[in-house]
């Protein structure tokens, strides 16, 4: 037995710190910034993932027969062309879009970015699918031309 305690007792593991002094303040700060170090790369290979993920299901989306279909509808509703001019650019929003299929039915919903001659806005479109066929059931339009908000005729 020890003067302190048994003598099996492991001994504290002395920290040498810069300038040759023994400081657990030190200690704590190096390994909080290993630590932290650590954490940092996980985080930043999450994010690098989550962006490759992200960048594919968003051209996965914007090839797919249903945002063309969004597109064309887009590009000749009369509706639109009144309240914005014809569109000159159309973009999906990054997070905009839903896409759920099941054999040759399915459903869509886009949120996209219209540009056009008299104005900009935003369209909603929602899309069924039936014998593989899309076709639209309602669409939206706000713009921040004259007319704020438009329901857009669906597909017949």
């Amino acid at each position: 037995m020890g003067r302190y305690g048994p003598a099996s007792a492991p001994a504290a593991k002395r920290y040498v710190g810069q300038n040759g002094t023994s400081s657990i303040r030190e200690r704590e700060t190096k390994e909080l910034k290993i630590g932290m170090t650590i954490t940092r790369k996980r985080f930043l290979r999450f994010l690098l993932a989550a962006v490759i993920i992200g960048g594919l299901l968003y051209s996965l989306a914007i090839s797919g027969d249903a945002y063309k279909h969004s597109v064309t509808y887009i590009k000749h509703n009369p509706g639109i062309i009144e309240a914005i001019g014809t569109p000159q650019s159309i973009h999906l929003g990054f997070w905009g879009y839903s896409i759920k299929t099941v054999g040759p039915d399915g459903s869509a919903s886009f949120e996209v970015n219209v540009r056009g001659e008299k104005g900009i806005g935003k369209v909603f479109v929602q899309l069924n699918k039936t014998n593989g066929q899309w076709k639209v059931v309602s669409g939206s339009l706000q713009s921040k031309a004259p007319s704020n908000s438009l329901t857009l005729a669906p597909e017949q």
